[in-house]
């Protein structure tokens, strides 16, 4: 039996989504993915369950899902 992993929707401070939408504009995917693990690993706390992996790969689907 194949195990699926649920991705858990993480909810982020709407300032934080418009600083990295508004970088996006002028920075490279590879800037803004080293910046938001960055911030995730300086300003982020973990809650259970958590890695910064997840939280890196959220906030990234979240600033370039209109692309």
């Amino acid at each position: 039996m194949n195990k699926i992993e649920i991705m858990k929707e993480y909810k982020w401070n709407e300032d934080t989504l418009n600083h990295f939408e508004f970088i996006s504009d002028y920075a490279t995917v590879n800037e803004v993915y080293n910046m938001i693990k960055e911030f995730v690993e300086l300003d982020c706390q973990l809650e259970e369950g958590e890695t910064e992996k997840d939280l890196v790969e959220d906030l990234m689907n979240k600033i370039y899902k209109n692309e």
